[in-house]
């Protein structure tokens, strides 16, 4: 994860994630909606709604890959199988590719995924 990470903390129905510069991004897991607000280098506050295998990931990442690593296979069954999914890792580097890209467009930094 991106080291211009401060703090990631749960709240009522997602997260908010805390970054060095003062900005903050919101993840509503219920609404699907993600948010970022309080960037110096975007001025008016973005938001994107979310495709569920899309917050899944970027949910578990949040959960997870703060403190540790977290592995392929691991990501596979808790993003896709569980939820009855088929999974692949093509499937995998392709997800991460365009949630990479959603954020990016948010304005949060692309290697922060």
């Amino acid at each position: 994860m991106y080291k211009e990470l401060v703090a990631c903390q749960a709240a009522y129905s997602g997260y908010i994630v805390e970054f060095n510069n003062g900005s903050r991004l919101w993840i509503n897991r219920e609404t699907l909606l993600v948010g970022w607000f309080d960037n110096p280098q975007v001025p008016q506050k973005g938001r994107m709604r979310f495709q569920k295998t899309k917050m899944n990931l970027f949910a578990y990442l949040l959960e997870h890959a703060v403190r540790k690593e977290v592995s392929r296979d691991e990501l596979l069954h808790q993003v896709w199988e569980k939820y009855g999914l088929k999974s692949s890792s093509r499937q995998l580097w392709h997800a991460i590719g365009q949630l990479k890209l959603s954020l990016f467009t948010l304005g949060i930094p692309y290697e922060f995924i």
